[in-house]
């Protein structure tokens, strides 16, 4: 149909998974070093962390438009534990400056091959339950992002104070239980 934004999987053609699988895990040491990051373990189930981030990235769009963001000398561990994914599915971080410029240059990076891009970020070392969920509520968050032109941020309650965290404060609100 024309103007349609889905592919013919029947998933939506300007939807983009970044995977951020550059962090060394230093929250969790022991377990997690600079050669095997958090995101190398299995925690959760049998798979490593970032193998349950790609199936997360599976269900919401097509494999071309999944991109992982890596540290150069992760790339090797981690395609050792994935299935194959097409090229150029790695970015290699250029500098290790955290989240947010690595977020700001894969968005940039994005809207070069596709303008009309709507960019999910997802965190290689998350556990996520139920996985169901989680992708219905991304969707509907994706949809919100171009109907509004908005950024949305999906996060949890805190039960806690815990200053290696940002804290999401919402706006008003956009109808249901978006703010």
């Amino acid at each position: 149909m024309p103007g349609s934004t889905r592919s013919s999987s029947g998933t939506d053609r300007h939807l983009w998974a970044t995977i951020l699988a550059g962090g060394v895990g230093s929250r969790f040491w022991p377990a997690s070093t600079p050669a095997r990051p958090k995101q190398l373990l299995p925690l959760g189930s049998d798979a490593p962390l970032i193998a349950d981030t790609v199936d997360r990235a599976r269900a919401l769009t097509d494999d071309a438009r999944i991109r992982v963001l890596a540290r150069a000398d992760l790339v090797d561990a981690m395609r050792s534990v994935l299935p194959p994914l097409p090229s150029p599915t790695w970015m290699t971080e250029p500098a290790p400056r955290g989240t947010g410029p690595a977020l700001a240059w894969a968005a940039a990076r994005l809207h070069r091959e596709d303008p009309d891009a709507v960019l999910v970020s997802l965190h290689a070392d998350h556990v996520i339950r139920p996985v169901d969920r989680f992708v219905d509520l991304v969707r509907s968050a994706a949809d919100l992002a171009r109907r509004e032109g908005v950024l949305v941020t999906l996060g949890v309650e805190p039960d806690r104070p815990e200053t290696g965290y940002g804290y999401i404060q919402p706006g008003g609100s956009l109808g249901g239980d978006a703010w």
